[in-house]
């Protein structure tokens, strides 16, 4: 394939014609040595510019295809844990409970004492066995604990945020003042 000089100095040339110069006209249908050096440098540069291209789209591609597979694992994983978590029974998360009422045992009321009165008692067949109370117990809600705060504690925070509230509102229209001053007209 011809390059681009030889095709300039080919283009360069006047085509063959039968028609001769005019006397007195002098043309030269060659082309300067240094126009030529110019454009033998530019293509040199263009070509290897163009190889550099070439070479980067080639990293840009191979990078494009890792990539590709990497999404396409990541997505074959989602799909996964997400059939996976489908199948999985779902565990609710309960807010944190009130605490529980504490148990305290009492102790077992003595039987009552018969009223009427005693009759004649006729042996049994079977043996009785005295049989113990169960122990009884009655639910107590447990409530926290809160320590007293002493009252100069309280009035020093309550100064602390009048303070804050007052700064942040003087911040505020100061910084609001700052910005639109330049933009009013002067009178």
């Amino acid at each position: 394939m011809p390059g681009i000089a030889e095709l300039f100095m080919r283009n360069a040339q006047p085509p063959v014609s039968s028609a001769k110069p005019a006397p007195g006209t002098s043309y030269s249908p060659s082309v300067p040595i240094s126009l030529y050096r110019q454009v033998a440098t530019e293509l040199q540069s263009t070509q290897a510019a163009l190889e550099s291209l070439k070479q980067q789209n080639q990293q840009l591609t191979e990078q494009n295809q890792r990539l590709r597979s990497e999404i396409e694992r990541v997505v074959q994983s989602t799909l996964q844990l997400h059939q996976l978590a489908d199948a999985q029974p779902v565990a609710v998360a309960l807010p944190e409970a009130a605490p529980q009422p504490a148990l305290v045992p009492i102790e077992p009321l003595p039987p009552p004492k018969p009223k009427t009165p005693p009759r004649k008692r006729v042996p049994k067949l079977e043996p009785a066995e005295p049989t113990a109370p169960a122990p009884r117990f009655t639910e107590q809600e447990v409530q926290p604990r809160r320590t007293p705060q002493p009252e100069r504690a309280t009035e020093i925070g309550g100064l602390w945020l009048v303070l804050v509230i007052f700064l942040i509102v003087i911040t505020a229209f100061g910084t609001g003042f700052l910005i639109v001053r330049p933009l009013l007209p002067n009178r």
